[in-house]
């Protein structure tokens, strides 16, 4: 199932579309042809599994989101703040 907040990182794939293609084929050709563009592509899309497996990542190891970011990100309550009060002006 794909939430709410899925849906901007997902619209990267929309907006970098060109710029991966490019880059992905650069390193293919600066691997001498040895590493196929679609894996390096693979790399460098955004896929709905990959926020579902970081989720459960910081579940198992954290137990929330919270956690995670108190704990494992070692941020206090007046960073967050800061932080919140800059990115959604």
């Amino acid at each position: 199932m794909i939430i709410s907040f899925h849906l901007p990182y997902l619209l990267t794939n929309m907006f970098w579309d060109s710029e991966t293609s490019r880059l992905s084929t650069l390193a293919h050709i600066g691997s001498l042809f040895r590493t196929p563009a679609s894996e390096v592509r693979n790399l460098m899309v955004a896929k709905p599994e990959y926020l579902q497996d970081a989720g459960k990542e910081v579940k198992q190891h954290y137990g929330s989101i919270d956690n995670y970011i108190h704990e494992g990100l070692g941020l206090d309550n007046a960073t967050i703040k800061r932080l919140r009060d800059a990115l959604l002006e």
